[in-house]
């Protein structure tokens, strides 16, 4: 859907989608804590940096003063009026590249940042340097590419607790016992077991009866990337083809 929307319209559209408040639903059902500035944290989630007097150059409705908190998830700006109460979250995965701008009439020790994000949003801030707490650009770039600074990403430290264990809601032998496997014609191997036959098909697989594992590695060398075929009774894909290419009989 496009919605079109020209002038004044446009910046108060803007405004309101920026300003749309956090709501306790992250994750799926995890309880939502809370930083002492009210910044919603996941599981894991932990603050970083927390910085007051922070500049942000909207394009509408100019200068906001606010306060910036830096997780290793995201950043959250929230402005310091709160009869207009706005606040700005982006997750770091969402930033493509930071560049530092220059900030007219704000004094020396003012340093402006853009972050670019991949989903087309530019967000600037100004800040005020202090020798007494990490610089806030370099916070923002260690956490927004942690791999550049041999940090693990956020996915490793996420730490949400579900009732099931995710690696055991599909038992693919109790799936082929469902479908009647293994009977008079098909066999459950475990010559896959730890994908070196193929290291793009599961590990367990139902095989003929009247395959043997010789024939079954002869028939996977003469495939594409070792893969069998899905289907043993019509023609199927992943064929070695070209000038030098030997007919394979057991495939």
């Amino acid at each position: 859907m496009f919605l079109a929307v020209e002038g004044a319209d446009l910046g108060a559209l803007m405004t309101a989608l920026c300003s749309l408040q956090n709501r306790p639903t992250l994750g799926f059902g995890a309880p939502v804590k809370l930083s002492p500035n009210q910044v919603p944290l996941l599981p894991g989630e932990t603050v970083q940096i927390t910085v007051k007097d922070v500049m942000y150059i909207c394009p509408f409705s100019g200068l906001i003063t606010g306060t910036l908190t830096v997780t290793d998830y995201k950043l959250s700006f929230t402005s310091l009026i709160k009869e207009s109460s706005f606040i700005l979250d982006i997750n770091f995965g969402a930033i493509s590249r930071l560049e530092t701008i220059s900030v007219p009439n704000q004094g020396d020790n003012t340093k402006g940042i853009e972050l670019v994000c991949k989903d087309i949003r530019s967000a600037r801030f100004a800040y005020k340097t202090d020798e007494s707490q990490p610089e806030m650009g370099e916070m923002l770039s260690k956490h927004a590419f942690p791999l550049s600074y041999s940090l693990p990403l956020f996915a490793f430290k996420y730490n949400e607790q579900f009732p099931v264990d995710g690696w055991k809601v599909y038992d693919p032998a109790a799936e082929y016992n469902r479908q009647g496997l293994p009977n008079e014609s098909w066999s459950i191997s475990k010559m896959n077991l730890h994908y070196e036959l193929c290291d793009t098909y599961p590990s367990i697989l139902v095989l003929p009866n009247n395959m043997t594992e010789d024939n079954i590695t002869q028939v996977a060398s003469f495939r594409a990337k070792c893969r069998l075929p899905v289907s043993y009774v019509h023609r199927c894909l992943f064929i070695l083809t070209g000038p030098g290419t030997d007919p394979c009989n057991s495939s």
